[in-house]
């Protein structure tokens, strides 16, 4: 996928790797402290929490992926 704003390409393997990280970031979490992806996302009180923002950026990479994949 060709990115036009500053001439360079997304690769589908960088987007692949991007989602296995956070996969892995999701993993850790979840093992060393399973209540920080229930805290809220920022000192604000936003009712969005950790967990809610990983998962955005997850379904985020997947279209990505999907875009990349099919150009």
């Amino acid at each position: 996928m060709f990115l036009p704003e500053n001439n360079s390409y997304v690769h589908s393997n960088d987007v692949s790797n991007a989602m296995c990280n956070l996969v892995d970031v999701i993993e850790s979490i979840k093992s060393l402290n399973p209540e920080l992806l229930e805290e809220s996302k920022d000192n604000d009180g936003s009712d969005f929490t950790v967990g809610d923002c990983l998962e955005e950026l997850m379904e985020f990479l997947i279209s990505l992926e999907k875009q990349v994949c099919t150009k």
